[in-house]
């Protein structure tokens, strides 16, 4: 049986404290994935209270020892032109009216594809039901040499969310067993510079438990009948 591990997915799973006056990433979306010939991508963040400039770095490698941008700016955005495929991490910090720098923001990805990118999760099916006496087999294609993968369970559709369920998996298949009832979404990353999704999009699924019915709550029941 395999059981969820509360763990940091790489870079896309931050787990630290918060630091003040330290600038939060808003876009791209941390699991975009983009065909980048040609393409100019909008790297955005949420403004800091009090900054008088920002520094975005972007770099190929986790450690950010070599650079393909680092430069300051007053907006909180700006542009950025891969100039060849890969994946690629990106961070802004902001500086003070005392001119101190502060913090680097959490670590964000872009996958840039040399190929359109194409969804790789095979089973279950988008906004597919089932039972809750039956473990889910979940399946995906496998990507290159690549021999670790997982696979993510949430709420919401945001695969990053706090509660998360996360499950290693050393194949391009699994089953999950005791899941609860409810409405979830699913996706699966697989091991790389960073955990990189295999999705185009969260997957939907829903989990009825035996004997019950579509209809469970007052909300769902408000419109009923008409």
């Amino acid at each position: 049986m395999n059981l969820p591990r509360k763990i940091c997915l790489g870079v896309l799973f931050v787990c630290h404290g918060a630091f003040a006056a330290v600038p939060a990433g808003l876009e791209p979306n941390s699991d975009e994935r983009y065909f980048c010939p040609g393409l100019i991508l909008k790297l955005g963040w949420k403004s800091v209270a009090g900054a008088t400039a920002y520094r975005v770095q972007v770099s190929q490698d986790i450690g950010f020892h070599s650079f393909a941008l680092n430069l300051e700016t007053t907006a909180t955005h700006l542009p950025f032109i891969p100039k060849e495929a890969g994946t690629f991490v990106w961070r802004v910090a902001s500086r003070d009216e005392n001119q101190k720098w502060g913090e680097f923001s959490s670590v964000r990805p872009v996958f840039c594809e040399p190929e359109e990118p194409s969804d790789s999760l095979l089973m279950p099916e988008d906004q597919a039901t089932f039972k809750d006496s039956k473990p889910l087999k979940f399946s995906w294609k496998p990507v290159g040499s690549s021999s670790s993968y997982r696979v993510v369970v949430s709420s919401t559709p945001d695969l990053h969310a706090a509660d998360a369920r996360v499950y290693p998996a050393e194949t391009d298949h699994l089953e999950i067993e005791n899941l609860p009832p409810g409405d979830y979404f699913w996706g699966v990353y697989s091991e790389n510079v960073i955990w990189q999704p295999l999705f185009l999009q969260p997957r939907a699924l829903s989990l009825k438990k035996l004997g019950q019915k579509r209809l469970k709550t007052p909300t769902q029941l408000k419109n009923w009948g008409q």
